[in-house]
């Protein structure tokens, strides 16, 4: 929650950096939402200088994890070839896993 407060700026100013201390200190802990927050931060750049290969890594550990929002996003980078080879075949299989996923939303 800490890490939302940061990234959003509510109850505390915003501060991208202290954000991706706080969710990486939730992702390593294994926490699929905050592996996909991570992952996001890494995407566009916000805290860190922007890194495709490191957000898909994170992208990668929240979809093992059943998270949708991590495995569109997988889905994207493999579809579109940034931070991992571009690979349809492996773009449609996570597209096809995020659409089935009962918790995709959540």
């Amino acid at each position: 929650m800490l890490g939302s407060q940061y990234l959003i700026g509510i109850h505390a100013p915003q501060d991208f950096k202290a954000a991706h201390s706080w969710y990486g200190k939730a992702a390593n802990q294994g926490d699929p939402k905050a592996q996909t927050v991570l992952g996001l931060l890494h995407l566009i750049g916000t805290s860190v200088q922007a890194d495709a290969a490191r957000a898909a890594t994170w992208f990668q550990l929240a979809a093992l994890q059943a998270s949708g929002e991590a495995q569109l996003s997988l889905a994207t980078l493999y579809a579109e070839g940034k931070g991992v080879a571009k690979d349809p075949v492996e773009a449609h299989m996570w597209y096809s896993i995020a659409i089935a996923n009962p918790a995709r939303g959540r």
